[in-house]
Formats: structure tokens, C-alpha cells, sequence
């Protein structure tokens, strides 16, 4: 944790991870098959599939926010009270 930009690069790492998770755990309720997701939000089937088996654990904003919508969720934005819903 001395170098410098370690500590840095383990917060980064680990919020890919937290992002990653989420995207899992959303995708786990399996409500709709590969193919209609991907149609839902403009991506390829493969892109859905490396989602899922966690090959490919980052994506755009707005596709999370799709992805988000296809499930169900809202994603909301929220500082000193005020919230923003996307």
C-alpha cells in the first residue's frame, strides 16, 4: 500500500468489481433470453453472453442504464437530498 498509485489502482479494481457484480446480479433473474436483451439494448448477443459469463465486466453508462430499465430498475442519482432519476 506504500507504492505509489497502488492504493489508487486497488479502489479502481475493486469498483470494477462492485460494477461487474451488479451487472451479474441483475442479469441472475434470467427474465429474458440472450437474444431479446440484446435486441432490448442494442448489442450484440456475444456482448450479453461475455456479460453474463463475466468475460467482459465493464460497458457504457447508457447501456447500463438500458440494461438497468429491461429489468425493471430505475437508476437514480442522489446528492444532499435530491435525487435524479435516469
Amino acid at each position: 500500500m506504500q507504492k505509489p498509485g497502488f492504493k489508487q489502482g486497488m479502489h479502481d479494481e475493486f469498483q470494477e468489481l462492485i460494477l461487474s457484480e451488479l451487472i451479474l446480479a441483475i442479469m441472475a433473474e434470467d427474465t429474458l433470453s440472450i437474444r431479446e436483451l440484446a435486441k432490448r439494448l442494442g448489442l450484440s448477443k456475444t456482448v450479453i453472453q461475455n456479460l453474463r459469463s463475466g468475460v467482459q465486466n465493464d460497458m457504457k453508462l447508457s447501456n447500463f442504464v438500458k440494461l438497468t430499465h429491461a429489468y425493471g430498475y430505475d437508476l437514480v442519482l442522489e446528492k444532499a437530498g435530491e435525487r435524479i432519476v435516469l
